[in-house]
């Protein structure tokens, strides 16, 4: 096919009871414009392949790439190898355990950034599925998560909106390809590559949000969220901010610096070796301010004594 217009980048991994409802929800989609559909399923050791082998059928405006690896990458060399291969002008996400519920989802977001060149990203509010009821939280969108900083009746956001912790749903999430042929190594180490993956490409551009319900998200025991806990998630996204910084040359970092001294805020203690990485991300970058560190050394010091 020629070059498409939208590219779907689904990662699975032991998917077998979810990815027929994620391909389902791309077939679902009425568009005027070509889609392809990028699978790649990272040595699953369920049925997650004999699913997509079923299902995965081209249609007139919908073609499929499906990668099977017999080797495990992990998530996120698998992710960026999706990433490179998806060739179409825009990049939908949908990761292998969610799925879409609105036939014009996909041409709603790209009818919207075909007209509004300043925008990069646009994404909308999703529903919350808990997969076992017994780990359900009163939450039915993603908007409503305690960690979740947007507002509904925000419907722009920035780089700084991005830099300050996750907002966006992945399956909700339609953007420019920026066409990256080299990803930096350090994205690899990002625990959210999604989040990671925004600030790259945002830049001075804006991100929209529509206020429509048009996909689900599912919470399940086995997903990555799992580990998104204590210290260890902020301490990597620290490190990751300054990667960040210096990929955009120091030119958001008084916006990284805040984002830094907020994530700082979320800590109510550390062990030495926690304390160590903190020291050496002052030590290494611009991102840590002098007065933000002696600061938290001096509580630290406190409980210790």
């Amino acid at each position: 096919m020629d070059k498409p217009t939208v590219s779907v980048c689904m990662i699975a991994y032991n998917h077998g009871a979810y990815i027929a409802e994620a391909i389902a929800g791309v077939l679902m989609q009425k568009t005027n414009f070509t889609v392809e559909v990028v699978i790649s399923n990272d040595a699953s050791s369920d049925n997650t392949q004999n699913i997509i082998n079923e299902l995965a059928v081209d249609t007139k405006t919908i073609k499929f790439r499906v990668f099977d690896h017999t080797d495990n990458l992990g998530m996120m060399p698998n992710f960026i190898f999706t990433l490179k291969a998806c060739r179409g002008k825009y990049i939908a996400l949908c990761e292998g355990d969610d799925y879409w519920t609105d036939p014009l989802k996909v041409q709603k977001q790209v009818d919207f950034l075909e007209a509004n060149p300043e925008y990069s990203i646009c994404f909308h509010e999703a529903e919350v599925l808990w997969s076992q009821k017994e780990n359900a939280q009163p939450i039915e969108l993603n908007s409503q998560f305690r960690w979740n900083k947007m507002s509904v009746n925000k419907s722009d956001y920035t780089i700084a909106d991005v830099l300050n912790g996750p907002f966006m749903a992945t399956a909700s999430v339609v953007y420019r390809n920026p066409y990256i042929e080299k990803y930096p190594k350090w994205f690899l180490k990002a625990a959210s590559g999604d989040i990671t993956l925004y600030a790259l490409i945002t830049g001075d551009q804006k991100i929209k949000f529509m206020n429509e319900v048009m996909c689900v998200y599912r919470r399940n025991p086995g997903g990555v969220t799992r580990f998104h806990k204590g210290n260890g998630i902020i301490l990597n996204r620290l490190q990751t901010l300054k990667h960040i910084n210096s990929y955009h040359n120091n030119k958001y970092l008084p916006l990284v610096r805040t984002s830094v001294s907020n994530y700082l805020g979320e800590i109510k203690s550390m062990k030495l070796q926690e304390y160590l990485i903190l020291l050496r991300l002052y030590l290494t970058s611009d991102i840590v301010e002098r007065k933000y560190l002696i600061s938290f050394f001096k509580k630290g010091l406190k409980k210790l004594i």
